[in-house]
């Protein structure tokens, strides 16, 4: 089967005008012409073609394709493959570029309609986080960010003003600011405490990381001091992979736990009421989610708060609070212990009244 020029420009996506091109300067001449005097090209014309096209893709000049094919240095299949491996190339470089616009799309949107002049240092941030994070990682910390953002403009503003006035990090304002922020710190970073210490190295070591959320090394590095006294706290009675395995998302389930213990007290409600004991209830069902239903992780873990004054500072549930569920749970006990009791007697008098 033999092709006219028109029909193999077609085909092939060139333009007559470079087959002829070809054609002029002995590149790819016709194997054949109709009677009319029109190009006809065959098989062996369009595989010779091919070739062209594989090596003009991989950057050789005419000149040079010339001399390849005339020297019948580059078999067909070393040019395919040669093919092959420079659109791999350009699919890895189109990924790369998606990932890009990706990330690029998710820092606007976690920022309020940012102007054009904003434009390059959103691109200067993307390639900074990108060094100390995952594509992936940084769609969840840009995507967690709007839920966050104005507890984060509203405690920043706080601990500069700490930091300012030369507020002690062992302080108990400081410890506030520190409980805060691990707390707030924990819901953006979806509980990953791993993620939330990359994210801190990051913005300390790199200055365009600071612009989006407006931490900066500062910052951070008050932050850390304060935050690293709770953590050895913690770590007196827990290890680093118990401490990885409390679930620090439950912040928002203790905030609401504590405002209603708080309601009920101010009520003056009893202890061993059935208001208390609904909460006392509800208590140990998040202590256990916290403590992932593990009974020896939750020993510790309470045994932590208890034994270490500095983790009660800033913490959502107050020692009044504690104490009030101290004493509801105590009254259970007493009521457990009083059924407990009967119990044992029951059969006693089953035993006396039997002949």
């Amino acid at each position: 089967m033999l092709l006219k020029v028109g029909e193999l420009a077609r085909k092939t996506g060139l333009t007559v005008r470079t087959l002829h091109h070809y054609d002029e300067i002995g590149l790819l001449k016709p194997s054949a012409r109709s009677s009319s005097g029109y190009r006809l090209y065959g098989a062996d014309d369009i595989t010779r073609l091919h070739a062209i096209q594989g090596l003009r893709q991989l950057g050789f000049s005419l000149s040079a394709i010339g001399g390849l094919l005339q020297g019948g240095t580059v078999p067909l299949a070393d040019i395919v493959a040669g093919q092959i491996r420079a659109l791999d190339e350009e699919m890895a470089r189109a990924r790369e570029l998606r990932t890009r616009l990706a990330l690029l799309q998710a820092t606007l949107a976690a920022d309020r309609a940012p102007d054009p002049g904003q434009w390059l240092a959103t691109l200067e941030q993307v390639e900074a986080y990108r060094k100390f994070l995952t594509p992936a990682q940084l769609r969840r910390i840009f995507e967690r960010w709007r839920g966050t953002r104005a507890e984060w403009e509203d405690l920043l503003g706080a601990v500069r003003n700490a930091r300012d006035r030369r507020i002690a990090p062992e302080s108990d304002e400081a410890q506030r600011l520190a409980a805060r922020w691990m707390d707030v710190s924990m819901r953006w970073m979806g509980g990953d405490m791993e993620l939330a210490v990359r994210w801190g190295r990051m913005v300390g070591q790199t200055a365009a990381a600071s612009g989006k959320t407006g931490l900066d090394a500062a910052v951070i590095q008050y932050m850390e001091q304060a935050v690293s006294l709770r953590m050895a706290a913690f770590r007196r009675h827990l290890s680093d992979e118990e401490l990885e395995r409390i679930d620090k998302r439950q912040g928002p389930r203790w905030a609401d736990l504590a405002r209603r213990i708080g309601q009920s007290m101010e009520r003056g409600a009893s202890p061993a009421g059935g208001p208390a004991q609904a909460l006392l209830r509800e208590w140990d069902d998040l202590l256990d989610d916290t403590t992932g239903h593990d009974p020896v992780l939750r020993e510790k873990f309470e045994r932590a708060y208890r034994e270490e004054p500095i983790l009660r500072i800033g913490h959502v549930i107050e020692p009044a609070m504690r104490a009030f569920i101290d004493r509801a749970r105590a009254a259970r006990e007493r009521v457990e212990a009083a059924d407990r009791a009967k119990s044992a007697k029951a059969p006693a008098r089953q035993r006396r009244r039997t002949p």
